[in-house]
């Protein structure tokens, strides 16, 4: 079983509905969020308080089910916990720690936003913004050496300088899931 959890809902809405489901009825069901209202900072919202997806209304089905799958498949399998390397970031910093801790800092603030923005480049068929913005984010991605990250949106990269997105949709699925797991282990550091 999953639920599909609409954000804007008389009553309670969807964050206390998901609250209530957590910590109330202490249930892991599978919650997609799903709004119309893109805002900065919502998603990253949804995922602190235990929902396991983020669709944005309208929806194109593709990525609706691409979202299930990987929500189904998140929970059948106990996923390993990202491991985050901080040798490149350490080799930068000359033993800063100051310098260090900016650059985590950094990233926790601007890629969450950055990767909001590239949703609604991608909804909005702006090329020449997905093609900039996925570039910016993988300077920072690459910082932290997660490879899998730095693919998708190299992908989503050249999807947009060809003017035509096919995989984009499953790789912005992919780098989102990873933001948050990326941004919940740096915020623990």
């Amino acid at each position: 079983m999953i639920l599909l959890m609409d954000l804007q809902m008389p009553f309670k809405d969807g964050y206390q509905t998901t609250e209530y489901i957590r910590n109330e009825m202490n249930s892991n069901i599978p919650i997609i969020a799903m709004t119309a209202h893109s805002l900065v900072g919502e998603q990253e919202r949804c995922f602190k308080i235990g929902m396991d997806a983020y669709v944005p209304k309208p929806f194109k089905q593709q990525l609706l089910l691409e979202t299930i799958k990987t929500v189904i498949n998140k929970d059948n399998k106990a996923q390993p916990k990202r491991k985050i390397d901080l040798s490149y970031l350490d080799d930068l910093s000359c033993g800063n720690p100051n310098f260090k801790q900016e650059m985590i800092a950094l990233f926790i603030e601007k890629i969450p936003n950055e990767a909001i923005q590239l949703e609604e480049a991608i909804q909005n068929i702006d090329h020449d913004k997905v093609k900039k913005l996925s570039h910016n984010m993988k300077s920072s991605i690459d910082l932290f050496m997660l490879d899998d990250l730095s693919h998708c949106l190299s992908v989503i990269e050249q999807e947009a300088k060809s003017g035509q997105f096919t995989e984009t949709s499953n790789k912005i699925t992919v780098l989102q899931y990873g933001i948050a797991d990326v941004i919940k282990i740096l915020k623990e550091l």
